[in-house]
């Protein structure tokens, strides 16, 4: 397997300037240095803009997600003093078969 490194565009960029003899001498390296500093400076940039919507990401999946808990507890807490109203078993017995109920159903 060869492991052969996949060219930037900017050293796409160059070796057509090369080949074509765009440069002579010292102004082809400190081209080659300018926009190689430019390109390191892009790919920071992308990536920090990336992590950054990647945090927002999960900060926003977080937040649903306690929402969706919240108000299924809510849900939860209603219908089981709802459920209790209606039947004739003690609380702690009513308790013990709702929870079971309810684990079953997921």
């Amino acid at each position: 397997m060869t492991n052969s490194k996949q060219k930037t565009v900017v050293d796409s960029i160059i070796e057509f300037m090369k080949e074509n003899q765009y440069f002579i001498g010292n102004d082809l390296y400190k081209f080659l240095k300018q926009a190689k500093e430019m390109e390191k400076e892009q790919q920071e940039k992308l990536s920090a803009s990336w992590a950054k919507s990647r945090e927002q990401t999960r900060e926003a999946a977080m937040h649903i997600g306690f929402t969706r808990g919240f108000m299924s507890g809510i849900d939860c807490y209603e219908d089981y003093y709802e459920e209790l109203n209606r039947t004739q078993l003690e609380e702690d017995e009513f308790t013990r078969n709702y929870i079971t109920d309810r684990f079953e159903e997921n």
